[in-house]
Formats: C-alpha cells, structure tokens, sequence
C-alpha cells in the first residue's frame, strides 16, 4: 500500500509538473485531463489492497462491512477533522475556480483590446490609411 501510495505522489507530481510546462490554456488542459483519467487508476489498488494482501497490511478500521472498530472519541475526532477539511477543501476550491474566471476575463480583455497591426498604421498626412 505504501509503494502503491508513492507511485500515485510521483504521478501527482508528474501532473503539477505538465501543468507547469505547457503554455497553451486547451492544450495544457486536455494534456492534464488525459493524465488525470489515466492516473485515476492506480486508485483502486491502494483502497484494495487492504483486502488482497491481508498479512501485509491491518485489516479496515473505519469501512467494515460487519462493525466499526474505532473507539468513539477516535471516531468523533476522525469525523469532526474530515468535516472541517471538506469546508475548507469547498472553500479553497472556489476561490481557485473564481480566480481562473477572472483570469480568463482578463485574457480575453487582452486579447479584444490588442492593437491590430492595421490600426497602427498611418499615411504620411496622418490619416489612417
């Protein structure tokens, strides 16, 4: 579980880097999506791999099927910490979402209000040709 664990931060860290690379917005997006949907599965096998290789790792603490075996202020901590870091995941996750509308706003702003090379031409008298 650990190997499998560290080769899916090495994929991550593969996609941080792909974003990084690519200065074309479509391009660096459908890049990052393909490696995304590639990477995804590497996921089932760290959830699985409690069950298929049992004298490897600690049977499911949390998930079982029959009971959960977690005393209840473990429990209780574990439930308030998740709660917490989903609001602030949503949070955080929509700030970035409306960061990448304003700069996708900006851009086009950029790209209406850029100078066409016929506009910056003139004639000799100073009228626009």
């Amino acid at each position: 579980r650990l190997t499998a664990t560290a080769v899916m931060f090495f994929v991550y860290l593969g996609y941080l880097a792909l974003r990084r690379s690519i200065p074309d917005r479509q391009t660096r997006a459908r890049r990052s999506a393909i490696l995304g949907i590639v990477a995804i599965a590497q996921l089932p096998v760290v959830h699985f791999s409690v069950y298929w290789w049992r004298t490897l790792h600690q049977p499911p603490t949390l998930l079982r099927p029959d009971e959960v075996q977690m005393d209840t202020p473990f429990l209780v901590a574990f439930l308030a910490a998740f709660s917490l870091f989903t609001v602030i995941y949503a949070l955080l996750l929509r700030s970035r979402i409306r960061i990448e509308e304003l700069e996708a706003e900006a851009d086009e702003l950029m790209a209406s209000s850029a100078v066409v090379a016929g506009d910056a031409v003139s004639t000799p008298t100073g009228r626009p040709s």
